[in-house]
């Protein structure tokens, strides 16, 4: 139940990533020109000198919009750029013809950054066909939700929406991400207490006999300290079968070993583990036990070391 409850909240935790970065992607700033050339002048570099490709083709393929010096905004495509880069193998000598193709508007755009044909330039060398693009019209269902969306909230609302996710979504991915791993550690620790000895220190533990655990359980009960209580009752519990030859209480032995020992006698290993289930969830879950549910817990202790439904062992009668 762990393991399931681990997947789950890893599952939840990506599905979660993955949406909080595609409306990232979606409201990312448009990459200002003078970026754009630098990205291409450093690609070349990087192509020609026979580096890795993958981090500068996940820069490439977050571009969709240049803002000019103008301040236009020019959408492009980079999925011809992008496919060059991250091919298998890599085609060097036609990622560099290409790259080169843009490189011949950067000395344009360079030597004379207020002339107003610059941007012409750079459309003239983004409108050949490696660079071609169709704009693909939204989905009915697109538009549909986009319609809704700004009925109910405004599109100045969603606007304002989308930019503040635009900043706040590391936050929110760090606050996922740490508090996916303090459940994930808590889970650890928790699952490694259960493999340790059940004295915690409590002087009165090593020389405990049955009548003492329950004595000790009703008064810790009494005190309301259920979690305590349920702890001696099922120490009363261990000790109880232990007299009665049925396991072997040894302090040092964890539960899933206690109930293993029994697991050829089924009366037995069906009681005990009822007994553990609700003693690990108390005990080591830190879960709370209402007054009701431990007076309900202790009778069918006090039932069973009474002897009114003593398990019996198999091959003795």
């Amino acid at each position: 139940m762990r393991i399931r409850g681990w997947s789950v909240s890893v599952t939840m935790v990506l599905a979660l990533l993955v949406g909080v970065a595609t409306l990232h992607a979606q409201v990312v700033d448009p990459l200002p020109e003078t970026a754009y050339w630098e990205l291409v002048a450093r690609t070349r570099e990087i192509v020609e000198l026979g580096e890795d490709l993958d981090a500068i083709s996940a820069e490439w393929e977050a571009i969709h919009t240049i803002l000019l010096a103008d301040g236009r905004m020019m959408p492009i495509d980079t999925s011809y750029v992008t496919g060059l880069l991250s091919a298998e193998p890599v085609d060097r000598t036609a990622a560099l013809s290409a790259l080169d193709a843009l490189t011949a508007a950067t000395s344009t755009w360079r030597s004379t950054p207020a002339n107003p044909t610059a941007a012409d330039s750079l459309a003239t060398i983004l409108d050949r066909s490696e660079f071609d693009y169709a704009v693909q019209p939204p989905s009915l269902w697109e538009t549909l939700g986009q319609r809704v969306l700004e009925l109910l909230f405004g599109s100045e609302t969603i606007g304002t929406f989308a930019r503040l996710m635009s900043q706040l979504w590391p936050v929110i991915a760090i606050a996922v991400i740490v508090g996916a791993a303090v459940y994930i550690v808590r889970s650890f620790f928790n699952q490694f207490a259960q493999n340790v000895d059940l004295s915690a220190d409590d002087p009165h533990v090593p020389n405990l006999t049955v009548a003492g655990a329950r004595n000790r359980a009703l008064e810790r009960a009494t005190d309301g300290d259920y979690r305590d209580a349920v702890r001696y009752l099922y120490l009363a519990t261990l000790l109880h079968l232990d007299e009665q030859g049925i396991l072997d209480y040894d302090r040092t032995r964890t539960n899933r070993e206690y109930v293993r020992s029994v697991r050829t006698n089924p009366a037995v290993a069906a009681d005990l583990q009822a007994v553990v289930h609700v003693f690990d969830e108390t005990w080591y879950g830190y879960h709370p036990l209402s007054a009701s549910a431990y007076t309900a817990y202790a009778a069918r202790i006090n039932a069973l070391v009474d002897g009114k439904r003593a398990p019996v062992v198999e091959g003795t009668g």
